[in-house]
């Protein structure tokens, strides 16, 4: 599942999204692969706060 569809997901049951942050720093790297996300190119993760209306 996409970030986006989370974020839409949230928003469609009513709740209020206060904040979406996109990391780039990799939380986890698998030996021997590389990624374009490792090198802070693109977004490894993000964070979600909402709270009910």
């Amino acid at each position: 599942m996409e970030p986006r569809q989370i974020i839409t997901a949230v928003a469609v049951a009513g709740m209020e999204i206060l904040h979406v942050g996109e990391y780039a720093e990799p939380f986890w790297r698998a030996g021997g692969v590389t990624a374009a996300a490792w090198d802070g190119r693109l977004p490894n993760s993000f964070s979600l706060l909402a709270r009910c209306r």
